[in-house]
């Protein structure tokens, strides 16, 4: 029974975190909008997917831009937030268009080059990760669609409960600095692989169903 007891403490604890740490998020992106207006951020926004969209197309391929072909489109990501509806709807095609039109940035023209298109490159597992991670979320949804008592009783916004597993998992992953980034992103592939198998046997019974909303 003591076990179970300091059990149920540790997760409320953990959830009481989550809490303290969206407020957090929330305040600072309030002062955030209050010091520079939603106007500014907007352009900021407008400003980084246009680069990312517009920019020569041999630039992205060169290797001392690997950096910008990652920051940018998350740092555009991230701004869009805090646009209007009117603007969202916007920027969020635009977003996904640049994302699209730069699949085939990772790959050599040269098919013999050593740095070929293999599952080893970051660009590669980068892409999969994300295309698992939307996999999974609407393989969630479905089953809370079809089950919203689920949701009903889930301790806090499911969509953000999804959201923090699966960053709580990657941050876990992190730790681990005996692994290489490679190894840290395969397991992460295979965690991913697993939830969505779970989700699409189990249902409304998956046991990461009840990790995510907090019901065990």
């Amino acid at each position: 029974m003591a076990p179970y007891i300091m059990s149920k403490k540790s997760t409320g604890e953990r959830k009481q975190t989550k809490e303290v740490t969206r407020e957090f998020r929330y305040l600072s992106a309030v002062v955030f909008i209050d010091k520079m207006g939603r106007f500014a951020i907007q352009l900021m926004g407008f400003f980084f997917i246009t680069v990312f969209m517009f920019a020569p197309y041999h630039h992205w391929t060169l290797p001392d831009n690997r950096i910008g072909f990652i920051v940018i489109p998350d740092v555009a990501k991230k701004i869009r937030r805090f646009a209007w509806n009117e603007i969202s709807n916007f920027v969020d095609p635009c977003f996904i268009l640049s994302m699209v039109g730069a699949l085939p940035l990772p790959a050599p023209s040269d098919p013999s080059s050593s740095s070929s298109w293999t599952e080893d490159s970051f660009e590669n597992r980068d892409l999969q990760i994300r295309e698992m991670k939307h996999q999974a979320y609407s393989l969630f949804r479905e089953v809370l669609s079809e089950h919203p008592s689920l949701a009903e009783k889930a301790y806090y916004n499911p969509k953000e409960a999804f959201i923090d597993f699966f960053r709580e998992k990657r941050d876990e992953l992190d730790t681990h600095l005996e692994w290489s980034p490679a190894e840290r992103d395969r397991r992460e592939i295979v965690f991913l692989d697993s939830i969505s198998q779970d989700l699409r046997g189990q249902g409304p019974y998956s046991l990461y169903m009840k990790k995510i909303l907090g019901l065990e």
